[in-house]
């Protein structure tokens, strides 16, 4: 069909094209009965929707991307409007320039920007993501690249003025060069572990052994010093031994029993321990009862305590000789045999 008899649809679409301007007045002058039987058909309010629709079927009628409305007409060639009103139209564009994305650490949905390289979905998952593995990784890595570019290394606690800077610092911002805020360091420990002098040993101890093969970094050969860690006793009888055993080790960590021994001659397998006389309490020197004020123990206690850290190195396999600081003032050489 046709239903009018003088004029199909793409006659009727033909007829429009070539009176751009004025088709429907036209279209009423030459065709009155087209025009009122079109005009027939539809409730619009113009006869310009009614002419479209009816040539174009009523699936051209247009429906909101977004809610699926009526959308309002615009005229016969500008056709109908994509949205229903400005909300709808705010939220196409906003849909078109975000997504949904997992959060990498709970897992939870969350809408955001597509340009955006944001993967958790708050900023409590976002500090959990900042501590783990991977991403401590690279913010280090990224650190130390960026501290060797600017300064040639890659802490900025090597550099040669370091503690200068951080003292004046202390001083201009606390008064006091060497300032340590342990009252809010002890508030915070009270807060979170409920004991204001928390201290997780346990996992200190893997931290290290896991970095560095010992408990602690103060067993690392680089953090010994001369009269410190390293007493100028044991440093003397080192030398002694090592010329007839050259492969002495100063200050060694044995892995198998986990502790640092003062001097270890491989070849031997034998462990040299320097007891000195004040902090071992010699017994020619000590009574039992007497209390070691640095070391909180009497003397009795800490002759049990090297008691047993000698045979756990027995336990192992290990010879053990003790020298004895006053020993080895009175013979002025070694008791090693």
């Amino acid at each position: 069909m046709n239903k009018f008899d003088h004029m199909n649809k793409e006659e009727l679409k033909n007829f429009a094209l070539n009176n751009i301007d004025n088709f429907a007045i036209q279209l009423k002058r030459h065709y009155p009965q087209i025009y009122n039987e079109i005009d027939k058909l539809y409730d619009f309010p113009k006869f310009c929707e009614k002419l479209f629709v009816y040539v174009n079927e009523e699936n051209s009628i247009g429906k909101c991307k977004i809610c699926g409305k009526k959308t309002e007409f615009n005229g016969y060639w500008k056709r109908y409007r994509e949205y229903c009103s400005c909300k709808c139209r705010s939220k196409d564009k906003s849909d078109k320039a975000n997504e949904i994305r997992n959060c990498i650490i709970c897992g939870k949905e969350f809408r955001i920007y597509k340009k955006r390289e944001k993967t958790t979905c708050s900023q409590k998952c976002l500090f959990k993501l900042g501590s783990t593995k991977g991403v401590n990784d690279k913010r280090q890595k990224s650190m130390k690249e960026t501290m060797i570019k600017k300064y040639g290394v890659n802490h900025a606690s090597k550099l040669p003025n370091f503690g200068n800077i951080v003292k004046q610092t202390k001083l201009r911002n606390y008064g006091n060069p060497n300032y340590m805020n342990s009252e809010k360091s002890k508030q915070t420990r009270l807060e979170k572990y409920g004991n204001k002098n928390y201290n997780n040993t346990e996992k200190n101890k893997q931290t290290c052994l896991k970095r560095y093969g010992v408990p602690n970094v103060f067993n690392l050969l680089k953090n010994k010093t001369n009269g410190k860690q390293i007493s100028k006793f044991q440093k003397r009888e080192y030398e002694k031994i090592l010329k007839q055993y050259p492969d002495a080790l100063l200050e060694e960590y044995l892995k198998d029993v986990q502790k640092s021994v003062d001097i270890y001659i491989p070849s031997e397998k034998k462990i040299v321990e320097c007891f000195g006389d004040f902090w071992h309490c010699n017994p020619s020197m000590y009574s039992p009862e007497y209390y070691h004020k640095y070391i909180h123990m009497n003397a009795n206690e800490i002759w049990k305590k090297d008691d047993e850290r000698i045979q756990s190195f027995k336990n192992a396999g290990y010879q053990v000789e003790v020298i004895w600081e006053n020993t080895n003032k009175k013979f002025k050489h070694s008791t090693l045999s």
